[in-house]
């Protein structure tokens, strides 16, 4: 009689049944990951994804959201502080004039106003950050051909409305307008010869004109106010249209840190 070789006799039924079900099992499993990795294989079981997932060791990280920014964070990433000013003169300047001239671009802290961190108005800004406009503008010592306050801008147009913002602060003063839509420089100097100004607002190519006629002595001004944060409809400010950006930066170089190097107290306030 043959011998079975298949047929192991040592073995009882029952363990010979648990053996072959051990088998069928290990089969099973084996091809089902077969199934999975295949490309033309479109049905994936549960488990054989599992057993993949566990023996590949390859853990799925869960990319973190971005924290969002509060409102505030945002505006006062918008908001221009002194240190711009600063940058945007040495940037321009550099190796266009002499060594000692670029030298004297350097200004301080303490050679401005607080910035506008929360882009307030103008009057809000104003009152804030110049605390003693009644008595200034009070003051017998106020000369002709020199305002109080001289806010720089980049049109006529917002130089009109930003005089109209200025209104709650200003009060009962007289204000001049200095740019050059429908205004002569003659009617300016005039104007500025005659009347003792509080405050104005004009374009730096206006002013710097006025100042080279002597129609307008920026010595005696206590604050120039830049609207540096002010944004067009193509979204630029002062500094982003060249035209506007050269006749800023050539007004400050040539006639605001000149007057603060002899020893003025002149502020500058970025707003």
């Amino acid at each position: 009689m043959g011998d079975d070789l298949d047929n192991e006799w040592w073995l009882t039924e029952k363990e010979q049944t648990e053996k072959y079900a051990d088998k069928e099992q290990e089969y099973d499993v084996s091809n089902s990951k077969g199934k999975v990795k295949g490309a033309g294989n479109k049905k994936r079981s549960y488990d054989a994804v599992a057993v993949v997932e566990e023996t590949s060791g390859q853990v799925k990280k869960k990319k973190k959201p971005k924290k969002k920014k509060t409102e505030e964070e945002e505006v006062k990433e918008s908001a221009g502080q002194w240190s711009d000013v600063v940058a945007s003169l040495r940037d321009n300047f550099k190796g266009k004039i002499p060594v000692i001239e670029f030298e004297d671009l350097i200004l301080s802290e303490e050679n401005f106003l607080p910035h506008n961190e929360y882009l307030n108005d103008l009057s809000t800004y104003l009152t804030c950050t110049i605390r003693k406009w009644k008595k200034l503008s009070a003051s017998d010592e106020l000369k002709t051909k020199s305002p109080i306050v001289l806010v720089i801008t980049s049109a006529a147009k917002r130089a009109v409305d930003l005089n109209r913002q200025a209104n709650n602060f200003k009060g009962k003063c007289t204000s001049a307008k200095l740019f050059a839509k429908h205004m002569k420089v003659s009617e300016q100097s005039k104007f500025l010869s005659k009347n003792k100004v509080h405050f104005a607002v004009g374009t730096p190519n206006r002013v710097s004109s006025l100042i080279d006629q002597d129609a307008l002595d920026i010595t005696a001004v206590k604050y120039v106010i830049l609207d540096w944060n002010f944004r067009d409809l193509k979204k630029r400010r002062m500094v982003d249209i060249p035209e506007i950006k050269k006749d800023l930066l050539n007004f400050l170089k040539d006639n605001v840190l000149p007057t603060i190097l002899n020893g003025s107290r002149l502020k500058i306030g970025i707003y």
